[in-house]
């Protein structure tokens, strides 16, 4: 487990590795601003891309424009190295208000202009019809499977993605 906290008492993120999976710490690809926490790690592979996964939690009244900037930054790094990438996480923003809310369709936008694609189009919270959980990738064509677990464990919805890959175990 993997992780960073949260300089307030909500928030902070997390990945779970295989212990014997071979990984690299990417802390120049992390957004950094308050409000915000994200761990970015880089799976080498042989003779195929190798491939970043994010995980972030925006605090919900963090400054969207602000994030949107320095992602499309990092989105900008990703797409000319040329990496596989999956980003996920609660990053607050609904996907649902993309038709009523300009700061939503700008950033849904921009995901979509550097060849990011959404996985989880269903709703990840219990009491509300929103879609604040998210998973996105610019290898969709690479999932399998994703969606939503029905498991009471917070007031989010856990969200899973299967992708077709293989990765790299050193001997």
């Amino acid at each position: 487990f993997i992780n960073k906290n949260s300089k307030t008492n909500a928030g902070g993120v997390g990945l779970y590795i295989k212990d014997t999976l071979n990984f690299i710490r990417r802390t120049e690809l992390d957004l950094i601003t308050d409000g915000l926490e994200t761990y970015f790690i880089e799976l080498p592979r042989r003779k195929q891309k190798n491939i970043i996964v994010g995980c972030g939690y925006r605090h919900q009244h963090n400054d969207r424009e602000n994030v949107n900037e320095i992602l499309r930054n990092k989105l900008e790094y990703i797409s000319c190295h040329g990496f596989e990438t999956y980003i996920l996480g609660d990053i607050n923003i609904d996907f649902f208000e993309y038709n009523n809310d300009k700061a939503t369709s700008e950033y849904l936008d921009m995901l979509f202009d550097h060849g990011f694609t959404p996985s989880i189009t269903k709703p990840t919270r219990h009491h509300s019809a929103t879609l604040i959980g998210h998973i996105y990738s610019n290898s969709i064509q690479k999932v399998i499977k994703s969606g939503i677990c029905l498991a009471d464990i917070s007031d989010h919805l856990p969200c899973f993605c299967t992708i077709a890959t293989k990765l790299y175990y050193p001997t």
